[in-house]
């Protein structure tokens, strides 16, 4: 037995998708931010950290959740930016342990 099957080309671009690629981008501003980066991996961490600064957030890094939450309560953040897959405790740890101790006018 056999089977033919047509050749099928991809779809040349929409004009739409092409126009949005096109079109310039305004540089995204983080200005007057205080960011928080959780992250057990050093160059996941810093590249994340450093990508935030350029956009001119105010960074605070920290290599695990114990970190974290000792860097929370010395100047809360106004985000926080997380790794969700670390060792021991994990991002969601800590986004449950700071939901479980914020205060309502602080979501």
């Amino acid at each position: 037995m056999r089977a033919v099957f047509p050749a099928i080309e991809p779809p040349a671009p929409a004009r739409a998708t092409t126009e949005l690629l096109s079109a310039p981008v305004e540089r995204l501003s983080l200005a007057g931010l205080r960011l928080l980066v959780v992250d057990d991996e050093p160059d996941a961490r810093d590249l994340i950290a450093t990508v935030l600064r350029e956009a001119g957030a105010e960074t605070r890094e920290a290599a695990s959740v114990e970190q974290a939450n000792a860097e929370i309560a010395a100047r809360v953040p106004d985000l926080l930016v997380s790794d969700i897959g670390m060792p021991a405790r994990d991002g969601y740890s800590l986004i449950r342990t700071l939901r479980s101790t914020s205060s309502p006018n602080k979501t």
